[in-house]
């Protein structure tokens, strides 16, 4: 079997946003490229996405939201960038096939594990996914990659108990929306106290306890707080419930050096926490685990989290 799959689409780049604009295809060239050189993206591991199937949109969006979204990339001029009409995303004429491309990669590596190929997979994801509601494009976020794979872990492999674990500096308001009312699926998400988008109260649980918010307030004892509920925390409550799989919405954006958080975690600090969540999926469910890329935009920095984070995956 083999160990991390990478998962990718050159469309990414073609997911245009515009000038100066902090969420920018230089995120997906500088992690490539360090992948790359590192000598982690082979043959043998790596995988490139083409778009999937529009069905498995509609697993977490409305189906006029996806119209929405597809007509309104298809109406813009190559070359021309916009405003998507339901929020903050930048959208232009190739968007939609990227953000496609970025659900078919992750259905593509979900069966790769599910069916023994790999034991888990990176999916360095852009347009990013966690942001997005039902019927709302926000956040630099067109479509739920992680909420679309855990619906269809349950949907097409029946499985009854899913973590996601969102260490993105920003709450993942999308992710926690979807699956609020839903017992199968524990959300486990640490992010900036007073950070975008205004979500993610400590006091909200879900109808079946199943959401788990931690609030980090920026200071000097921003990143042993929160490197303190990941060795601590997160692994009693999976004890209790014994995740048949695990997504992470992987942001490298709590980085003291991000220029739009106010965290401060080392580099380092994202090989703990891979080694935090690794140890979880290879204790309770036979190491399977999909890695979602988020936010993160100092390039310096996801480029090398990014080489941390596959190698302290391939172990």
């Amino acid at each position: 079997m083999g160990q991390t799959l990478i998962v990718h689409s050159p469309l990414s780049l073609a997911h245009e946003t515009g000038p100066r604009y902090i969420e920018a295809k230089s995120r997906y060239a500088a992690i490539i490229n360090a992948l790359r050189q590192a000598g982690l993206l082979t043959k043998d591991t790596e995988w490139v996405s083409s778009p999937g199937a529009e069905k498995w949109l509609f697993l977490c969006h409305d189906r006029e939201y996806v119209r929405l979204v597809k007509e309104s990339c298809e109406a813009l001029r190559d070359g021309e960038v916009a405003d998507l009409r339901t929020g903050d995303v930048k959208i232009s004429h190739e968007s939609y096939a990227a953000a496609l491309a970025m659900v078919g990669g992750a259905i593509h590596a979900i069966d790769a594990i599910m069916e023994g190929q790999f034991r888990n997979a990176f999916l360095v994801a852009r347009p990013p996914g966690h942001h997005a509601e039902r019927a709302r494009g926000m956040g630099f976020c067109l479509f739920n990659t992680v909420a679309i794979a855990a619906r269809y872990l349950q949907r097409e492999y029946g499985l009854k108990r899913i973590a996601i674990i969102d260490w993105d500096v920003h709450h993942g308001n999308g992710t926690e929306k979807e699956f609020a009312d839903d017992k199968g699926v524990y959300y486990f998400s640490t992010h900036q106290e007073g950070g975008y988008p205004g979500t993610g109260d400590e006091g909200f649980h879900g109808k079946s306890k199943n959401i788990c918010n931690h609030l980090i307030a920026p200071g000097p004892e921003a990143r042993g707080a929160l490197m303190t509920y990941y060795r601590e925390e997160l692994p009693a409550a999976m004890d209790v419930f014994r995740p048949q799989f695990v997504l992470i919405s992987c942001g490298f954006d709590a980085h003291r050096l991000d220029p739009i958080a106010s965290l401060t975690l080392e580099t380092e600090d994202y090989g703990v926490l891979t080694k935090c969540v690794r140890s979880i999926a290879e204790k309770w469910c036979d190491g399977r685990l999909l890695s979602v890329l988020e936010g993160g935009y100092d390039l310096d920095v996801i480029a090398q989290a990014s080489v941390l984070h596959v190698r302290e995956l391939s172990l």
